[in-house]
């Protein structure tokens, strides 16, 4: 047993019947104009999910530089006891 027609099959048995300039024109749902401004601005969810989106990039990146920074103190480090047990093994001979 059916229940009453969903919306959609109620439009389309609507347009059955109408010529087709009325279907093609009932057809076009999109607005052609500009967006009204309440549409174009960010509601207060996607706001808030953009800036934590931000706050999790920045984190990411500010990670990335530390392990950067490390590496590079650590190959520093490793070059400098390099060049110096070199220089111990150079004045050894």
């Amino acid at each position: 047993m059916r229940g009453p027609p969903t919306p959609l099959e109620a439009a389309a048995a609507a347009m059955q019947g109408a010529p087709r300039e009325l279907r093609d024109r009932r057809s076009l749902s999109v607005p052609t104009g500009p967006l009204p401004a309440s549409s174009r601005s960010p509601t207060p969810h996607r706001a808030a999910a953009k800036q934590e989106l931000q706050l999790g990039a920045s984190r990411k990146r500010q990670k990335l530089q530390q392990h950067k920074s490390a590496a590079a103190t650590a190959a520093a480090a490793t070059a400098a006891a390099t060049a110096a047990a070199a220089t111990a093994a150079a004045n050894a001979t």
